[in-house]
């Protein structure tokens, strides 16, 4: 994949691109022509974002998981009362989570350096957010019942 000239312009829907930096809309779908300069400040908020989220949840399940460690231990002022399903649905909303930060974080890497998105990776952060907010939903229904 080469580098895209920095006034250049790009379809995010289908990839055209086309080196005159005047605003537009794509000749194959129609959709808007964004600047590379635009997808490259795309691409460190995704950076960002998706970095705050990888450090955020991995911190809240390593504090998760020293509490439920340390459960019942003489001295302790913090333990988990739940069941083993409650853990496994916490855990695995984790997990989500960290993945759709993962993925932000490789999609906001392909930006900044390519100056493109990435058609493939912008598929799996959708995916793992709808995914995300399937199991935000199971979450929802079955702590209620518990």
């Amino acid at each position: 994949m080469s580098h895209v000239p920095s006034d250049a312009r790009i379809c995010f829907r289908c990839g055209y691109t086309t080196p005159d930096a005047a605003p537009g809309t794509c000749p194959r779908c129609g959709e808007l022509l964004r600047g590379v300069r635009r997808v490259r400040a795309l691409g460190w908020v995704l950076l960002a974002l998706g970095a705050i989220l990888v450090v955020g949840v991995g911190t809240i399940a390593v504090i998760v998981t020293n509490i439920v460690l340390h459960t019942g231990a003489p001295g302790a002022t913090t333990g988990f009362e739940g069941g083993a399903g409650v853990l496994l649905l916490t855990y695995t909303l984790f997990a989500v989570i960290i993945s759709f930060g993962a993925a932000s974080v490789a999609s906001g890497v392909w930006q900044i350096r390519y100056g493109r998105p990435n058609r493939k990776l912008m598929f799996v952060v959708l995916g793992i957010g709808f995914g995300l907010l399937i199991a935000g939903r199971i979450a929802r229904v079955l702590l209620h019942h518990w």
